[in-house]
């Protein structure tokens, strides 16, 4: 749990938060998740932290970039909404028209819409131990599956 804590800082650590007070492990899991997230905090401040490496901002601005232009292509390649409707970049103005069926609409203002999601923060930091995670989590699910197949054999 406390690694879905950290996982999703926001609204997993937020919901345990909340209900923190009703079961006592919850209450641990927030503790030991806050204590984590105080100790990121203080590591921030290091000195090492004010290091400069030369070429690493460029390489991050870089990296950013092309994972949104990525993002973006998967996003329009996969959405049912992108094959349905065709994708058009206003130059300028705020507001737009169509033009069916021989008429053009009345203009339409532009709005604002957006959604927000929470990516897991541990893959992206530390995908090798995710992985050993993962393959640790198989193993023991393999070694009591095998003792459960073990003690059917038995009976």
């Amino acid at each position: 749990m406390i690694l879905q804590a950290k996982n999703f800082g926001g609204v997993c650590l937020k919901e345990f938060e909340e209900h923190a007070e009703e079961f006592p492990l919850l209450k641990e899991v927030v503790e030991g998740t806050n204590r984590y997230f105080d100790t990121l905090r203080e590591i921030q401040k290091s000195s090492i932290c004010a290091m400069e490496v030369p070429g690493y901002r460029r390489a991050a601005r870089l990296h950013a970039r092309r994972f949104s232009t990525e993002v973006s292509k998967g996003a329009e390649e996969h959405s049912i909404f992108a094959q349905i409707f065709k994708k058009v970049q206003l130059l300028y103005g705020q507001s737009w028209r169509s033009f069916l069926g021989g008429r053009l609409s009345d203009a339409t203002n532009l709005q604002t819409i957006s959604n927000s999601m929470e990516l897991p923060r541990l893959e992206f930091f530390d995908p090798e131990g995710m992985m050993l995670r993962r393959l640790n989590a198989s193993a023991q699910i393999a070694a009591i599956s095998q003792g459960a197949a073990d003690s059917e054999e038995e009976e």
